[in-house]
């Protein structure tokens, strides 16, 4: 643990703390449905107002696919609803896809240029311009999205 990092779970219910440097949007097993959860709860609302004050956010997995401006489920694998507006903090789209990928990665961050160890298990495949800026390289091929700004950072890597 790092004496500077103060960690917190924020629960449904409660908003988003304004004095946070960083907020991490998990991976989801329904994108989707906690998208709307996220909304329901007014963290949408929060998480603009972190980076209007110059806020960090990282977004793993489906937490990622939550940043781009909008998720799509044609044939409904995670659930009813086929498609929902992201939270628009990243420039891309998703489309979950019947295929899942799974597997260990060894990796390169991009921004940090620092090694990285973890696994990806996700439906979907994410496109747009802000992939262009990728989070991290696994096996030479680019993975995630960076924002312009360099402060939202997205990535399938856990």
């Amino acid at each position: 643990a790092e004496p500077q990092v103060e960690l917190v779970f924020v629960p449904p219910g409660k908003p988003l703390p304004a004095d946070a440097g960083l907020v991490v949007i998990p991976g989801s097993k329904s994108t989707i449905g906690d998208l709307l959860k996220f909304r329901e709860n007014g963290w949408d609302r929060d998480l603009l107002a972190h980076r209007k004050r110059g806020g960090h956010v990282v977004g793993i997995c489906g937490g990622f696919q939550m940043l781009g401006r909008m998720v799509r489920d044609p044939d409904g694998i995670e659930g009813s609803v086929t498609e929902a507006e992201g939270l628009g903090l990243l420039d891309i789209e998703t489309v979950m896809e019947p295929e899942k990928t799974v597997r260990n990665v060894s990796a390169r961050s991009v921004p940090f240029d620092l090694p990285l160890e973890g696994y990806e298990i996700h439906l979907g495949r994410t496109t747009g311009p802000d992939t262009l800026r990728p989070s991290a390289v696994i096996n030479g091929i680019d993975d995630g999205a960076v924002s312009v700004d360099g402060k939202v950072i997205g990535t399938y890597m856990h």
